[in-house]
């Protein structure tokens, strides 16, 4: 099973659709996460169809800004639990009698509000126990490490930010491909690049998918690089290592 996440910045164009029905063509997700749709639930609905997704949960945009969507296709059963502008929380149960919960996370990119993430987060990992995923664009890095370009980000976001993992019981899966998944389009000294896209689980998920890994991919279009967690990859050698920050985890 493939899930594919995506802060695609806006689908109210041909040019943007086409891109993301390539990569789900390639990829063949059985369930994906888009953030930054910038369309209500109704205009999302052809978008759906188009893409071979026969179900879908849609969160409309503000006056075209944010929009979230979770797409899922008829090997899995989703049952929603919460959604909000900021994230998409559901119990995922599949023919293998599996049963475990995917959250969808769009992560405040305001300074001022990144608390409201952590905030979030905390309370969904008090609403249930089952082994849990979360996915998505955290808009936070962990560590200095996970940017390149300009001055040093200060280190108390990102302590914030590993203390509500800790607080979860979240561990970040590590990744294959370019270290970071978001730059900011300017050239010279103004050049910034990232890693706010990543995967995060507790150890229950990571007992159920013991090799479970995840891919940083490219798709012109957005600023975001999407990522996608294969979790039951093939043996293949040419995957290459599990990296993030330091960290490395075999599977």
């Amino acid at each position: 099973m493939i899930a594919l996440s995506w802060n695609c910045r806006g689908l109210g164009n041909r040019r943007a659709v086409e891109v993301l029905a390539e990569l789900v063509r390639q990829k063949v997700p059985t369930i994906l996460f888009l953030m930054e749709t910038k369309l209500t639930a109704r205009e999302m609905e052809p978008i759906k169809k188009a893409l071979g997704f026969p179900s879908m949960l849609a969160v409309s945009s503000d006056n075209r800004r944010w929009g979230l969507a979770l797409l899922w296709k008829a090997d899995v059963v989703v049952d929603t639990q919460t959604y909000s502008p900021n994230h998409i929380d559901v119990r995922v149960h599949t023919k293998a009698a599996l049963e475990w919960r995917l959250t969808g996370i769009y992560g405040h990119p305001e300074d001022q509000r990144k608390s409201e993430t952590w905030r979030l987060m905390r309370h969904l990992h008090a609403r249930a126990s089952l082994p849990w995923v979360c996915i998505g664009d955290f808009n936070e890095i962990l560590a200095s490490e996970e940017k390149n370009g300009r001055i040093r980000r200060p280190m108390a976001p990102m302590l914030e930010f590993r203390h509500t993992l800790l607080h979860c019981g979240l561990v970040d899966l590590g990744f294959n491909g370019y270290r970071f998944t978001w730059r900011n389009g300017r050239d010279g000294e103004a050049f910034v690049e990232e890693r706010l896209d990543r995967a995060v689980a507790t150890t229950d998920w990571c007992e159920k998918f013991p090799r479970a890994k995840v891919h940083h991919l490219s798709a012109s279009y957005s600023d975001h690089d999407p990522i996608l967690v294969d979790m039951v990859p093939s043996n293949n050698p040419a995957d290459g290592d599990l990296k993030s920050s330091g960290l490395r985890r075999d599977g």
